[in-house]
């Protein structure tokens, strides 16, 4: 598999793209009910039930894939107000202590703790005895300590919002679901007779309804982002079909 890509059923825009898939498969079943006779002989069947089920991997997560996922969109955002914790030196300037974040800091949201000696947060420091200070040219905030028991050298824990300049953000929402699609894979096939001739081929499901079941592994690997989907028949269309393979010589 080389490609696969997810269309909106509605608009027929591209809502994401995956290139670098590590594995595919393709799980179809359906469901047989046998008529019995005398001695529960089977003497008929009734089919019904047929389901197809699309599942890969992808190397890498795309972001746009995971919101259709998760029913979300990607929203291009600036100046969005975005939480932090980091740890600060104090430093003496002008007689002053103070701490110097260069970020953009929300005044009102700024709080600030003494660390232990093994850097964990310690005594929390009074609001009152923070002044908060931001430059709006240099992106940067001053913080200013009067607590006696603060001392040059010091580290401090400070838990903020800061103004990030441009953020993508991704929400997932309680009460937004995943949004049904329509996926074309693009495959290369090899001649059994001959695996030196290729074949371009393109797997189409054409109304499909991700899974929002889905599990982001993060830690020493690359994060691999998994993908499943349940065709559903269309309903706008004459025929029923679940999905197409396209052998293109």
């Amino acid at each position: 598999v080389d490609m696969i890509t997810l269309f909106s059923r509605s608009t027929s825009d591209i809502l994401a793209i995956y290139d670098e898939i590590q594995e595919a498969s393709i799980e179809n079943a359906g469901e047989t009910v046998f008529g019995t006779g005398k001695k529960g002989r089977r003497i008929n069947t009734i089919q019904k039930n047929k389901t197809s089920k699309f599942t890969f991997k992808n190397g890498y997560v795309v972001l746009d894939g995971y919101a259709v996922k998760n029913g979300a969109e990607v929203e291009a955002l600036t100046s969005v107000a975005v939480p932090d914790v980091t740890k600060e030196t104090v430093a003496l300037v002008s007689g002053a202590k103070t701490i110097v974040i260069n970020k953009n800091l929300v005044t009102s949201s700024i709080r600030v703790w003494k660390s232990n000696s093994d850097m964990t947060q310690g005594e929390k420091i009074d609001p009152s005895k923070v002044t908060a200070t931001t430059d709006a040219q240099s992106k940067s905030t001053t913080i200013k300590i009067t607590l006696d028991t603060v001392k040059e050298g010091d580290v401090l824990i400070c838990a903020y919002d800061y103004l990030a300049p441009q953020v993508k953000k991704v929400s997932n929402k309680s009460d937004k679901y995943s949004k049904n699609c329509k996926i074309v894979a693009d495959i290369t096939c090899a001649d059994i007779c001959d695996n030196a001739v290729k074949h371009h081929a393109k797997f189409v499901m054409y109304n499909v309804i991700p899974d929002m079941n889905n599990t982001l592994t993060i830690g020493g690997d690359s994060t691999v982002e998994d993908f499943t989907a349940e065709a559903m028949a269309d309903p706008c269309s004459k025929e029923n079909v679940y999905w197409d393979l396209f052998i293109i010589d």
